[in-house]
């Protein structure tokens, strides 16, 4: 009873609500990811030519090119999530749902200004909620936010969908760079095959003087 207590008065708080969702990623991104440097960066700077102005992301994880890198914002309406239950009528859960679909889209909107970037950022962002209870209460009862979404180009995750999406950009990124090393030796076993070609010329030139 004592640690839901504490984990409401946590959620309660904008500042250690934030907290709370930016450790919930973190520890995400290290599963997916672990400790290997250059794939994603937590607490991310970016600065947009368009307005000159310096946004921060709570990550991003960098992409082949030509993609750059997809962001990745925390957000957490439990109070107005909250509200939605603590109604005693079926009209009031309804508006206080309603409140909490604006408030949600409100996000997506920020998330879009902000984290796609023409030319910086995938075409892309990533909203993560990190509560599977929120997530899954969006699915079910804001339709209207998940078509917001999907108009807007932002991806709706939470702690059990996250990992899975990471994962599927983590296997692009190593087939890129698979490929990427092919050509490589592609192109080396071009340059060899020449060497070799030259050398059985001059190999002829000497042997029959």
């Amino acid at each position: 009873s004592k640690d839901v207590i504490s984990l409401k008065q946590v959620l309660e708080g904008n500042q250690t609500r934030g907290q709370y969702g930016e450790l919930q990623l973190g520890l995400v991104l290290h599963n997916i990811f672990g400790d290997t440097e250059g794939l994603y960066k937590e607490q991310y700077t970016m600065h947009k030519a368009k307005d000159g102005d310096d946004v921060r992301a709570d990550a991003v994880v960098f992409l082949p090119e030509p993609n750059k890198m997809i962001c990745i914002d925390s957000k957490f309406p439990f109070q107005d999530y909250s509200r939605v239950f603590e109604a005693e009528t079926e009209e009031e859960k309804a508006m206080h749902t309603k409140e909490f679909s604006a408030a949600v889209k409100k996000h997506i909107t920020a998330i879009k200004e902000k984290y796609i970037v023409e030319g910086k950022t995938a075409p892309e962002a990533i909203m993560f909620i990190p509560n599977d209870g929120v997530f899954a209460f969006i699915h079910h009862n804001c339709q209207d936010v998940i078509e917001n979404a999907r108009e807007r180009k932002v991806v709706i995750t939470s702690p059990s969908t996250l990992p899975p999406i990471l994962a599927t950009i983590n296997m692009v990124r190593i087939q890129a760079e698979r490929a990427k090393n092919v050509e490589i030796i592609s192109k080396q076993l071009q340059k060899l095959s020449k060497d070799f070609e030259m050398f059985g010329r001059e190999w002829e030139e000497f042997s029959t003087a």
